[in-house]
C-alpha cells in the first residue's frame, strides 16, 4: 500500500504538464538524455532542474551519467505501486496524442479515468 505522503508527492509530479509529457515519453522510449528533456519541453536549465527534481523526488524518475551526459529512465514499479494501470492508460493513447491539461491531483485521477 502507498502511503499518503508518498501518493502525494506522485500526484504533485504528474499535476505538471511538462512533466507529464516526459512521464508519457519515458513510458514509451525507455530513457532520455538531459539533453533531449531539455529541447522537448523547450525550458531553461533552472527549470529542466527544477522538473527532474521533482520526479527524482516522487521516485518516477532514475538518473545515471553515461560519460558526458545524464540519462533520465522511468522507474515503472513507482508507479504501478502508486497508479496501478496508469502506465498502460497513458501509453495507450495514439501518437501525438498530448494529455489533457491537468490543474491538481483529482483532475489528473479524472481525466485518466483512475
Amino acid at each position: 500500500m502507498v502511503d499518503q505522503e508518498r501518493l502525494a508527492r506522485v500526484f504533485k509530479a504528474l499535476g505538471d504538464e511538462t512533466r507529464l509529457r516526459l512521464v508519457t515519453e519515458l513510458a514509451t522510449r525507455g530513457e532520455v538524455t538531459c539533453g533531449e528533456f531539455a529541447t522537448m519541453c523547450a525550458c531553461s536549465n533552472s527549470a529542466l532542474t527544477y522538473h527532474q527534481r521533482v520526479l527524482s523526488d516522487a521516485g518516477l524518475i532514475a538518473v545515471r551519467r553515461a560519460g558526458q551526459f545524464r540519462v533520465l529512465t522511468l522507474r515503472r514499479e513507482t508507479l504501478e505501486d502508486a497508479l496501478p494501470g496508469f502506465l498502460a492508460r497513458l501509453t495507450s493513447r495514439g501518437a501525438g496524442d498530448t494529455p489533457p491539461p491537468v490543474a491538481d491531483a483529482a483532475g489528473l485521477a479524472q481525466a485518466l479515468h483512475l
